[in-house]
């Protein structure tokens, strides 16, 4: 969660994994965009407005808004999903699932998290190297002109979150 002390009321941007063991609705957050991916078991999600969808590993990314009612159910559980919130007008933030089979070269935002879902993952970026397994995670903060290498020990799955 940012700003460091922040709480659910007044951060800029929080990301955070979660269990979801059983059918209901998801908290109301005001002012806030919410990004989520299932990372595994299968979610379908009824967001006001907008047609039934259903959510699972493969599946992209799903954006909506958090100050609209939105029910989940359980399709095949337990689901584990990530989720990015933002705070409108202070920050925005980009999800993307990356299959990663050959080293990928990425430019690096002020704030970059990447979680490692599957396969090993050795990350290079500046003068540093992490190798990431399954639930690693690491964030990048400050100069954006940076470029963070991604080299696949194998097929590997990985979320990048960008916050800006």
């Amino acid at each position: 969660m940012h700003p460091a002390g922040a709480n659910l009321d007044d951060f800029d941007w929080r990301v955070s994994m979660a269990q979801v063991g059983a059918d209901g609705p998801f908290s109301i957050f005001a002012d806030v965009d919410r990004h989520l991916a299932v990372l595994e078991g299968r979610l379908r999600l009824e967001i006001a407005g907008r047609p039934p969808l259903e959510l699972s590993p493969g599946s992209p990314t799903a954006e909506f808004p958090g100050d609209v009612p939105v029910t989940a159910s359980v399709v095949d559980g337990p689901v584990t999903d990530l989720n990015v919130m933002t705070r409108r007008g202070r920050a925005t933030a980009r999800l993307q699932r990356l299959h990663i089979d050959t080293p990928l070269e990425r430019a690096v935002a002020a704030t970059t998290l990447l979680l490692s879902r599957a396969g090993g993952l050795r990350l290079v970026c500046a003068d540093r190297t992490d190798v990431l397994d399954v639930n690693d995670a690491v964030i990048s903060r400050g100069k954006t002109d940076r470029h963070m290498r991604l080299e696949p020990q194998g097929p590997s799955v990985a979320f990048l979150i960008e916050v800006t």
